[in-house]
């Protein structure tokens, strides 16, 4: 059994890829790497980290709770997954979570490493707890770690803030800037940084990526529309293609307090940017 998860569209000659459930991309960068091009790089722009290992849920579930034996077990359901194959991967896709998709599609060798800018990296390792990460088991089991090969940027507050502490006053200025050309500076930094000293790259725009983007980490109007969004642009400009996952229940619930924000707005404006971009 097989069904396509995703819409393609061309727009001012970039490819982009629309899921409604994010971890559907899975299907489409599948299909680009054994069918098209191997594009060595994921980077990922999402409210959440999208970090969890293959099938955690589904064994979780099975479990009420993590068992002791949690990597053997995920590690037996993926090779039951033949990835060039679009009905064994559709079927593996219905029973993973849209958290999931990353892991699983390093360790089918998608990709090498991916890169994720994310709201939730406010609680992520440091740099040197990544590198302990990447060198030790693929999928590496506490609240410190994330599977191997995702790194998490640390993302704070709006880069003009001056409040210290930080706090729910932060929270709209925050959210309006995440596409701002300061805010996305110090998060390529970061990318860069670790890319230098693990996975061999100076500065990721110049690899070959893929540009994922949920519509979910976009909480008001302002953070889609922002004052600068050169960088951003070069992120579009230069990936090989885009996935765009709507998430649309993600999208009203993770919405600002007074924004009237849908999921086919957000991508109105993001295909708008697209083609400023690619102008």
């Amino acid at each position: 059994m097989y069904s396509q998860l995703y819409d393609t569209r061309v727009v001012a000659g970039k490819k982009v890829y629309v899921v409604d459930k994010h971890h559907f991309a899975l299907q489409a960068w599948a299909e680009e790497n054994f069918r098209n091009q191997h594009v060595p790089f994921l980077l990922s722009i999402d409210h959440h980290t999208d970090s969890h290992c293959p099938f955690q849920h589904k064994i979780g579930s099975q479990f009420l709770g993590v068992p002791k034996d949690f990597r053997a077990r995920s590690l037996a359901l993926l090779a039951t997954v033949d990835p060039r194959d679009k009905g064994s991967l559709f079927k593996a896709i219905a029973e993973l979570r849209f958290d999931e998709q990353i892991a699983t599609a390093l360790h089918f060798g998608i990709f090498e490493a991916a890169f994720v800018i994310s709201f939730d990296g406010r609680q992520t390792p440091s740099l040197d707890d990544h590198v302990e990460a990447w060198e030790g088991q693929d999928c590496l089991w506490n609240k410190r770690y994330i599977p191997k090969g995702i790194y998490v940027t640390e993302m704070r507050c709006h880069p003009s803030c001056q409040r210290m502490p930080h706090n729910d006053d932060c929270t709209r200025d925050f959210h309006a800037s995440v596409i701002e050309d300061k805010q996305l500076v110090l998060q390529l930094d970061q990318i860069n940084k670790f890319g230098q000293k693990k996975v061999g790259f100076q500065k990721v725009l110049d690899t070959k990526f893929v540009l994922d983007i949920d519509l979910d980490f976009f909480h008001s109007r302002k953070a889609i529309q922002p004052d600068s969004p050169g960088i951003f642009h070069q992120l579009i400009s230069h990936a090989k293609y885009l996935t765009v996952a709507r998430e649309a229940g993600c999208v009203a619930d993770l919405a600002d307090e007074g924004e009237d924000l849908d999921s086919e707005w957000l991508l109105k404006c993001l295909i708008e940017h697209i083609e400023a971009a690619q102008s």
